[in-house]
Formats: C-alpha cells, structure tokens, sequence
C-alpha cells in the first residue's frame, strides 16, 4: 500500500466516531487538542485495521503522538500516547503487573482470562520535540503470554496510566523476529513508507518482532518480583 496522505474531512469524522466508541469506559484517552493527522486501512495480520494517529503540530515521524489500531469490530489491538512530561518514579513490578491485569479485565475479559505474565520491566521511548531536542518517555511493560500463541503487553506510565497496549501479536518463529506489522512504531512505519532504514532484526521487516524469552530469571528488588529475559528478550517488543 502508499503511504496515508492527508485524511479527508469525512474520513477524519468516522475516524472520530470509531475511536469514541472504542475508547469508552477503557481510561485511555487522547490528549487534549491532538488532532487525527492520519487514518490509514491497513492489516493487522490477517485482519483489516484502521489506524488512527493523532499529533498536536501536525503528521511528524519521531515526534510525541497517540495512536490507535482497531479491528473491524472496533476491538482495540493497539494503542500508544507517547507524550511529554510523563516523569517520577517508574511502578515496582508487582505494582504494574497488577494495574495491567486490572485494565485487561476491564478493556477485553475474554482476552484476558487466557493470558499469563512473562516478564515486567522498564520499557523507553525516545521522542524529539519540535526544535529538535528529544527526551525519553519511561514506563514498565508487562508482557503476557495467550493461550492461542500470540501475545500481549501493556506499559504503564510513573502516573499508573496506560502508554501502550498491544494484543494478537505473532512471533515468527523461523525468522527469529515479530511477525506482526508494527503500526505504533515510527521507526518502522517510515522503514514502511520509505522514508527511513529497515529496522534492526529483532523489529519486524516493515511488513512484516517479541522475542520469545525461552527462560525466565525470577529476582526480587525492594520485596517486589521482577523478572528478566536470557538473551534474546526484547523489551522493545
């Protein structure tokens, strides 16, 4: 497919619509005065998306934006707001853990009641600002694991606010990298449009990442349990 262009009137109003519905009663929102910079049709997989990308100063890969994959039934398979000044002390482990699992139940029960933890550690992102200086924006990301094969996570912020969730993520096994394309991801949606180099290998070729941890490395920090992937775990999964 071509890269989105700029979204029509009546494509940024049932964009709207579509993310009101889905957002609702989930405690994700969008930050005030962000508008929809794009809608795009595109594929999660073997299922039709519509991502929706909201920035304060216009379309800018790279900058501080909130995004939103939904699925034809407007499940929710993707959100991220990365956004300035979300700093303080990241969440012990034990803590994060919990606020994801909550969330879960509240935003997919049914997904939810077949998932188990994998591991919960610090996850960064790094966005530049318009006058070109950057900052990172930490969380802790929870990574789950389904019953069907395909997996979950959730980052939530030192404010215990969600920074992103994704879900039905594949790993293919054979390429030793994600399967699912990775519409969250400025760095591998400009590899998709042209516009920047492929991503390292363990990122998926902007088509086509979550390293499957094959051993788990229990500790405790503070009384609180945190875990650890061998070699090969991305938490930039």
């Amino acid at each position: 497919m071509s890269p989105a262009t700029e979204p029509p009137t009546a494509g940024v109003n049932g964009a709207r619509r579509l993310e009101a519905d889905a957002l609702n009663g989930t405690g994700l929102r969008i930050p005030r005065g962000w508008e929809i910079v794009r809608v795009r049709e595109e594929r999660h997989d073997d299922r039709d998306v519509t991502v929706i990308r909201h920035q304060p100063d216009g379309y800018r890969l790279g900058s501080p934006h909130t995004s939103l994959v939904l699925d034809a039934d407007g499940t929710i398979l993707g959100f991220t707001r990365l956004q300035n000044g979300n700093h303080g002390p990241l969440l012990h482990a034990r803590r994060a853990e919990e606020i994801a699992l909550r969330f879960l139940r509240q935003v997919a029960p049914d997904h939810a009641e077949g998932l188990s933890v994998n591991w919960v550690a610090q996850h960064d992102e790094t966005v530049t600002r318009p006058d070109g200086t950057t900052e990172t924006i930490s969380g802790m990301k929870v990574k789950m694991h389904h019953d069907n094969g395909l997996y979950t996570w959730v980052i939530l912020g030192p404010d215990e606010t969600v920074l992103t969730y994704e879900r039905d993520i594949t790993w293919d096994s054979s390429r030793g990298r994600r399967g699912t394309q990775m519409w969250l991801h400025d760095s591998w949606i400009a590899a998709y449009e042209g516009t920047g180099p492929q991503p390292a290998s363990i990122a998926s070729a902007a088509e086509r990442e979550v390293v499957e941890p094959h051993r788990l490395v229990l500790a405790r920090r503070g009384g609180h349990r945190v875990s650890a992937v061998c070699a090969g775990a991305s938490s930039g999964s």
